[in-house]
């Protein structure tokens, strides 16, 4: 039951407002319905007063300079998807993500700011360097995503705050590997993700990451494993895929849900990692 709603006029409204009361944010809402929803009905229990704000000009659009690339919260996910400043490995984990109809309607904000353990946008930022703006009425905050998923469903949001947009290094990849598995092609939950960009030049790596999403409660990214193989001439990277795979598989702590179990989240995200590497190296 929505105890009472507020649709702000733009963003001064919305954060003046945000300091008055505790308020939910709704924009895209597809990840706020289902954290809401009632088993026995249709009905949605919302406890706080509900904020519309996905028409918010300011909240929208997508831009670039030399540097950064700059996506507002509220762009949706085909928004995202289209754009072609947008890094392809994210456009590929946005591609995968529902239907269209909920791509038409989800926003990368939410997928982010819900911090739901499946959500595919954020291992693929974790992933970029991405960093997030946070702005209440007072004050402006700038802060790694991987500081501000805390875990399931925890975030570093405050109360006043909302989530103005997502920043990435705006960056070149050779390669842009995304692979999840879920139970069904259409509105799919991911069981596991394994992303990861790789730089190769004259045969020395020269940018390597990975990302696994939706087995530990926040993305898993390492960086001390990723160093084992940059600036590796590509024979030497042949040589320490045993060892990063072994690495990255005491890091994995899957957990036995309805959906999957944990030995088949972490043995089969190892071996996409393992398939992925053999391909990439061994060319």
């Amino acid at each position: 039951m929505v105890v009472n709603s507020y649709i702000p006029v733009d963003l001064k409204d919305c954060l003046e407002e945000l300091e008055r009361d505790n308020y939910w944010l709704f924009a895209g809402g597809t990840d706020l319905m289902i954290r809401k929803r009632q088993w026995q009905g249709a009905s949605r229990k919302f406890k706080s007063p509900v904020m519309f704000i996905n028409d918010l000009e300011e909240l929208n659009g997508i831009t670039c300079d030399e540097d950064y690339i700059y996506i507002k919260a509220c762009n949706s996910l085909l928004d995202v998807y289209k754009s072609p400043l947008v890094p392809e490995i994210l456009k590929k984990a946005v591609f995968t993500m529902g239907n269209p109809a909920i791509r038409n309607m989800a926003t990368i904000g939410g997928n982010v700011a819900n911090a739901a353990k499946v959500g595919d946008t954020i291992p693929v930022l974790f992933l970029l360097d991405g960093k997030l703006e946070l702005k209440s009425k007072n004050d402006n905050r700038l802060i790694k995503i991987s500081d501000f998923i805390k875990g399931k469903y925890d975030t570093d949001l405050r109360k006043d705050e909302l989530l103005y947009q997502i920043i990435i290094p705006n960056k070149f990849f050779q390669v842009n590997y995304f692979n999840k598995l879920g139970t069904r092609h259409g509105d799919i939950l991911s069981k596991l993700s394994v992303s990861s960009v790789l730089t190769i030049e004259e045969n020395i790596i020269k940018d390597f990451r990975v990302a696994f999403g939706a087995i530990n409660d926040k993305p898993l990214r390492d960086r001390f494993i990723e160093e084992k193989l940059i600036n590796k001439e590509i024979s030497q990277g042949q040589s320490l895929i045993y060892t990063i795979i072994q690495d990255y598989r005491t890091l994995l702590h899957g957990e036995t849900d309805k959906r999957s179990t944990r030995r088949y989240r972490e043995e089969t995200a190892i071996k996409i990692l393992h398939n992925y590497l053999k391909e990439e190296l061994y060319e």
